[in-house]
């Protein structure tokens, strides 16, 4: 009785050189880990975008409420701030609304939330009426505008496009 064990046959025909497993760089592991942080990434510039728009929308309110008095009153007896807007917060880029009030360079809008925005018109501003260009003598207090802008740190808005629309007609009034 031989009481030895049968020695493995090795086929010389076969490459030793080949690996049944693919790289690790290759494996479905890898691939799943690289999608998952290309994920991750992707999620969090998209919170950070999120946090940096309303950071900016939180500094003009501020701005906008600390200036108040000077923007609208100047003189210092009359107290008293506006409700802030939709969730406590202005649109920092724009205004719609009813022109109240032309100054020399300014305009000040009165808004749907009874907010006043004061806008600075400075030459270069595009004014537009339907097709036609206009000059900032030709606005008048009451027009329906549409402001486009950038804030500043006076809680103003720099207009860049103001849009006169037209009269609307209303049997409610």
């Amino acid at each position: 009785m031989d009481h030895s064990l049968p020695t493995p046959q090795i086929d010389s025909n076969k490459d030793s050189s080949k690996a049944t497993n693919p790289p690790f760089f290759q494996s479905k592991l890898f691939i799943g880990v690289l999608y998952g942080i290309a994920v991750v990434v992707i999620l969090l510039l998209t919170f950070e975008a999120g946090v940096y728009t309303g950071y900016q929308r939180a500094v003009f309110s501020a701005h906008w409420t600390q200036n108040y008095q000077s923007n609208f009153f100047p003189h210092p007896e009359i107290r008293g701030l506006p409700f802030p807007g939709e969730h406590g917060m202005m649109n920092s880029h724009g205004a719609f609304g009813d022109i109240i009030k032309i100054d020399s360079g300014s305009i000040v809008v009165k808004g749907r939330d009874e907010a006043e925005k004061n806008i600075l018109v400075q030459a270069g501003v595009s004014i537009v009426r339907g097709f036609d260009t206009l000059q900032i003598s030709d606005l008048a207090v009451g027009q329906h505008v549409i402001i486009f802008g950038d804030p500043n740190e006076a809680g103003q808005i720099q207009a860049k496009l103001i849009r006169v629309l037209p009269q609307v007609v209303s049997f409610l009034h």
